[in-house]
């Protein structure tokens, strides 16, 4: 088994799942409204290289691993996943893109974003409404925060990577908790757009 296919297990009562280890798609809504499925089980050998579109969007999976294999997660793959608290990427990470609302209106609460990671698409952590901590790697190649990415998070602080170039819309909009902003010396940004930090509680802000 080299692909699961789209929609194979969506809307069934599904509890749990382990991925085969020579896996290397799930495809686009293939648990999308598994309202039991509870846990997923992904070796640490898997060679698992995409998780596609709303794979498993509104499922209630407390905890996630993503194998070091992986180089995309496809839009709303893990969003209204209520239950989500934990992701954890195994390194050395290949992933370099996570697209429109992965993870929107979960539980996480932390978040470690892997290093070859350049693309995180607008909305993708927006509503989380427990993420208080996300840190990226010192060698992150990420390129730009965009619209609404951390929108309504609990974030509290948060350091800017070396080479985004790009704050977005709403980037961290209503974000009430959020106190302290830092990018570093030799920071590469050039443009924050409006409302980027509109309704924050911004005490710090070094640029």
């Amino acid at each position: 088994l080299d692909v699961i296919e789209k929609n194979v297990f969506s809307k069934t009562s599904i509890e749990n799942i382990s991925i085969p280890s020579k896996l290397t798609q799930i495809g686009e809504n293939a648990f999308y409204d598994c309202r039991n499925l509870q846990t997923v089980e992904i070796s640490k050998d898997s060679e698992l290289q995409s998780i596609k579109e709303n794979a498993f969007s509104n499922t209630l999976i407390k905890s996630i691993i993503i194998p070091s294999n992986l180089t995309k997660i496809g839009e709303s793959a893990f969003s209204y996943c209520k239950e989500l608290i934990n992701v954890d990427f195994l390194s050395p990470s290949k992933l370099r893109s996570i697209e429109k609302s992965a993870f929107s209106s979960s539980s996480i609460e932390k978040i470690s974003i892997p290093s070859n990671v350049s693309l995180i698409e607008e909305q993708t952590f927006s509503s989380c409404k427990k993420l208080k901590n996300v840190t990226f790697d010192m060698n992150s190649q990420l390129r730009s925060i965009n619209n609404s990415l951390f929108e309504c998070t609990a974030l509290e602080s948060i350091v800017i990577p070396q080479h985004v170039t790009y704050i977005g819309e709403k980037a961290f909009c209503n974000c009430g908790q959020l106190k302290k902003v830092e990018f570093s010396t030799d920071s590469n940004l050039q443009l924050i757009q409006k409302y980027a930090f509109s309704n924050s509680s911004i005490e710090f802000l070094s640029i």
